[in-house]
């Protein structure tokens, strides 16, 4: 179980705002290492986008304003055959891509384990909704390594 204590709006907001913080960082940092245009790209488009789920997630309310309308996706997996990484300074491009697909499922899970948990009905579904934003980010860094890191390895 990744959530044992969270329960409070503040609490739960926090959280989800310091993992935007973090992924954001990532990938700024792989896009630094990033060894043609299309990957950088790729990854500077993540890192914003993880950016503008951090100032969002600043701006809601805990009376319920500024919500978004949510819809869920469905993902595969495909994270679940990577090794474990562990975070380094000298990783190369092809570690940092698969950390940051492992990072995104564990975001993910992290998310529908809060959406689980004893937490006032909106943020389910805002947690829900979070979850299904990590999937996408998962399932874009999955295929971009099955068409483009293959060919460097």
């Amino acid at each position: 179980m990744i959530v044992t204590t969270v329960t409070t709006f503040n609490e739960i907001i926090s959280i989800a705002i310091q993992r935007e913080e973090e992924a954001s960082k990532l990938y700024k940092l792989a896009a630094e290492k990033a060894p043609d245009m299309r990957s950088r790209q790729l990854l500077t488009e993540l890192a914003s986008e993880e950016n503008e789920h951090r100032n969002f997630l600043a701006g809601v309310k805990h009376d319920k304003t500024n919500f978004p309308t949510f819809t869920s996706q469905k993902g595969s997996s495909i994270s679940a055959v990577f090794l474990p990484l562990i975070f380094h300074e000298g990783m190369s491009f092809t570690e940092i891509i698969v950390y940051a697909i492992q990072k995104e499922d564990q975001s993910c899970l992290l998310y529908r384990e809060l959406a689980g948990s004893d937490i006032p009905p909106e943020l389910v579904k805002l947690m829900n909704y979070l979850a299904d934003i990590e999937q996408i980010h998962k399932r874009k860094l999955e295929e971009y390594f099955s068409v483009e890191v293959d060919t460097l390895l």
